[in-house]
């Protein structure tokens, strides 16, 4: 996952919000990476947004959609290779 990736910075966040340092070691990985799955669904579950937000942002549900999709699917894409 490369550094820039949405889902690696909530994962880092999570890790961080729990009290653990986010580069330390955890079965071979850094520990941010254990958080991976719950970030990923954390950002899937913004697909559902409320008034507010599309107003607040100025777009379509469409609009939201696509960019919520688009950090699942780089993510996706980043995770395969």
């Amino acid at each position: 996952m490369h550094s820039n990736s949405m889902i690696e910075r909530v994962a880092r966040e999570l890790c961080r919000c729990d009290g653990y340092p986010e580069d330390l070691r955890y079965e071979g990985m850094p520990m941010w990476a254990s958080y991976v799955d719950r970030a990923r669904k954390g950002i899937a579950a913004m697909r559902e947004p409320n008034k507010a937000v599309l107003s607040a942002g100025g777009c379509t549900m469409e609009h939201w959609l696509r960019m919520i999709d688009a950090v699942l699917i780089d993510e996706a894409i980043v995770s395969a290779d």
